[in-house]
This record gives structure tokens, C-alpha cells and sequence, in this order.
């Protein structure tokens, strides 16, 4: 018989694999592996690699106070604290959030913090 937790595991990665979207065609190919390996916070489940991952330059990201806003669709938008992953090994010089929109709602997978400097 096939464990429950097997089963709910397989599952989950299942429909947060299907939830991403397609990558964009002008990814750098280079920093694949890299999105590949994010996970969402005390999870297995990726954060959906390069398909919903972008790249934030300086003025689309911002922190105040703790908390963390990013521009998307001219919006800027809370991170909410759960998603952010506490990585030193950031190689795109900016923010990181991997998200999709649906209708007006951003739902976060991770959020990586710029490397300071």
C-alpha cells in the first residue's frame, strides 16, 4: 500500500510543478541550475525555476522597516515574510521573486534578497 505522506508529497510537487508558467525566451541559460535549485521555505517544492523567477534592478525593489515591496505591474507589492529565502548566493546583482498574477493577486513562491554590497 502506498503511503499517505508518499502520495501528498507527490501531489504537491505535482500542482506547484504545473502552476509554472513557461520560461521566458530571454533567460540567461546561465543562471538555470541556480533557479533550479530554490525551494520554497521549509519545503521540498521548488519555486517554479526560471518559469516564474524574475529578476529585480535597483528602484523595482525596496525595503522598509523589515519588509520588502516589489514593483510588479507598476503596483508595488508586499513580499509577505514567509517566502524569503535567506540565501548569500545570489548571482543576478538584484532582488529575486519567483510569483505568478492571477487576476489582481500576486501569489509569492520565494523572494531572495539582493546581495549587499
Amino acid at each position: 500500500m502506498f503511503p499517505f505522506r508518499v502520495l501528498l508529497a507527490t501531489s504537491l510537487a505535482f500542482f506547484a510543478s504545473a502552476a509554472c508558467a513557461q520560461p521566458p525566451a530571454d533567460r540567461d541559460v546561465s543562471l538555470d541550475s541556480w533557479f533550479e535549485s530554490l525551494k520554497q521555505p521549509n519545503s521540498v517544492v521548488g519555486c517554479c525555476s526560471v518559469s516564474d523567477c524574475h529578476i529585480f534592478i535597483d528602484g523595482q525593489y525596496r525595503e522598509a522597516d523589515g519588509q520588502w515591496e516589489v514593483l510588479i505591474d507598476m503596483q508595488w507589492r508586499h513580499v509577505p515574510p514567509g517566502v524569503i529565502l535567506q540565501k548569500h548566493d545570489n548571482p543576478t546583482g538584484g532582488a529575486v521573486s519567483c510569483y505568478r498574477v492571477e487576476y489582481e493577486n500576486v501569489i509569492f513562491y520565494c523572494f531572495i534578497r539582493p546581495v549587499e554590497t
